[in-house]
């Protein structure tokens, strides 16, 4: 944590995550900004919409958007996050497509 504590209100600190972890679907209650620093990480709202980012990509999301997350293979990923308010995680519940 470079400021701030997660837990109580808004924040600031280094994230690594491992080579090929995946999220699950989820939301935040605070806006999240990031900038990736190292490796190759994915993101979008579902599996079908996620894009590519690489070393000085950077992102920032309202609160409440679903999103999700993907490490590449190849490496750890490593991005300075940031949050207007504490980090929770909210998964969101996938629903059957409706059929036609």
């Amino acid at each position: 944590v470079i400021h701030g504590n997660p837990k109580e209100g808004p924040w600031q600190a280094l994230i690594d995550f491992p080579a090929g972890m995946t999220t699950n679907i989820h939301t935040h209650s605070a806006k999240f900004s990031g900038a990736l620093i190292s490796g190759t990480h994915h993101r979008g709202a579902n599996p079908e919409s996620l894009v590519t980012l690489t070393p000085g990509s950077v992102w920032s999301e309202p609160a409440e958007a679903p999103h999700m997350e993907k490490c590449g293979a190849e490496s750890r990923c490593i991005f300075i996050a940031s949050m207007d308010g504490p980090l929770d995680t909210k998964a969101v519940e996938l629903t059957p497509a409706a059929s036609e």
